[in-house]
């Protein structure tokens, strides 16, 4: 393996499409023996050696991990930093706003979890109450989940810049992405050296909420209103807004 390719956008931002697309490179990955997706290596796995990784992510001229998990672990890219210094990082963001709702559907995908689950304002309500409890110190209760801290991208991007350097790591809007998948692979491939190439069969937005759910937009609202300041934190550090 000469590189590695780690995209490490967070949960529902198209790591997983992306990944699929770009295994169809004739130097990461050929039929029948393409890489496995998701390895969490630099996570829960790390304790199984490096020799695992370097199986797993093929090898071919370039080895390729796709773990969203990564994107908010200090650990995971500490350890990326100390046993892959050169490999060149992929992270996706997805409107904040978007990204909760998507997160929402995809737990509602589970019959049991829509049974169990109290309504999605109650669910964003509490989601705030916690965030807010941590900043004061006086956390109350099991955080309802859904990605609230890691869709402050600003924090986490910046450790990445820090770590890894800018120059290494780059960082893709979704929305656009969605939009045109060759035009992102194209990117990836020049940002990465290798040769360019038409996507075979494109894969899109393999994982998508089963039901239809009802939308709230006072809800909507309410996140944008609490995602503002963290979403101009980011736009200092990309060359795009969201439009929203």
């Amino acid at each position: 393996m000469k590189k590695l390719l780690i995209i490490a956008g967070p949960l529902r931002t198209g790591t997983s499409s992306l990944f699929w697309n770009m295994a169809q490179h004739p130097e990461i990955g050929i039929p029948g023996t393409l890489p496995k997706h998701e390895l969490k290596y630099f996570t829960t796995n790390y304790g199984k050696g490096r020799k695992w990784f370097m199986k797993k992510v093929g090898r071919r001229d370039v080895g390729m991990d796709g773990t969203p998990y990564y994107f908010h672990s200090p650990e995971a890219l500490k350890r990326i930093r100390k046993d892959f210094p050169k490999a060149r990082i992929v992270i996706t963001l997805r409107e904040p706003v978007a990204r909760i709702w998507s997160l929402w559907g995809l737990r509602m995908n589970s019959p049991a979890k829509r049974k169990s689950s109290p309504p999605y304002p109650e669910v964003v309500d509490k989601l705030l109450e916690d965030y807010y409890d941590r900043v004061r110190g006086e956390r109350k209760r099991r955080s309802p989940g859904l990605g609230l801290i890691a869709s402050m991208y600003h924090i986490h991007l910046r450790r990445w810049f820090e770590v890894m350097g800018k120059e290494n790591v780059l960082v893709l809007q979704s929305e656009k992405m969605f939009k045109d998948w060759q035009a992102t692979v194209d990117r990836i491939c020049g940002f990465m050296g290798i040769d360019f190439f038409e996507i075979p069969i494109i894969k899109e937005r393999l994982a998508r909420t089963k039901i239809d759910l009802e939308r709230f937009p006072e809800v909507d609202e309410k996140l944008r209103a609490f995602f503002e300041w963290h979403n101009e934190e980011l736009y200092k550090m990309v060359d795009w807004r969201w439009d929203v």
